[in-house]
């Protein structure tokens, strides 16, 4: 009897002995790999360069708004990564309203309120030019005291991904 307990404790010494080994022997390998890396976030520089207020009256129903767009400020920075932007003209427009907005001479579409997107370098100083003109219809059979709106110009602008 006394034979069979020192058998089975040796062999659950082995048991535990030999599992404990296992691990090792299966051999875990952790590496840390460090790497260094300096990187800056790109400025966007987009700058909106307003013209003057205009109002419309019952005598004076058409009035033009002039703005730009560049991608530069005023200390000759250049924007540093491309970017994408749109114009958005905010109002509640009526049908007495009516809307056109121009780049350089060609007239752009507008499609719930907005242009398509338009893109700014970031290798060349740019300034695109704009014109929003704004006509009254004196046929509607609104007043213009009626009408009262103050539009807004707002502009959306995504940096290009790369």
């Amino acid at each position: 009897m006394k034979n069979k307990k020192k058998i089975s404790i040796i062999s659950i010494i082995t048991i535990i002995l030999i599992l404990f080994l296992v691990g090792f022997s299966m051999g875990k390998g952790i590496y840390n790999t460090k790497i260094n890396a300096k990187a800056s976030i790109a400025k966007p520089i987009i700058e909106v360069v307003n013209g003057k207020e205009i109002e419309i009256t019952n005598l004076k129903n058409k009035g033009s708004y002039d703005f730009s767009v560049r991608n530069f400020d005023n200390e000759g920075k250049i924007n540093e990564a491309n970017l994408f932007y749109n114009i958005e003209i905010v109002s509640n427009l009526s049908e007495a309203i009516d809307i056109k907005i121009y780049k350089g001479n060609q007239e752009l579409s507008l499609e719930n309120n907005k242009t398509e997107e338009m893109k700014l370098n970031h290798s060349i100083k740019q300034e695109d030019f704009y014109k929003i003109e704004v006509t009254y219809n004196k046929n509607n059979d609104l007043s213009i005291e009626e009408i009262i709106q103050d539009i807004q110009i707002k502009i959306h602008s995504e940096q290009e991904k790369t």
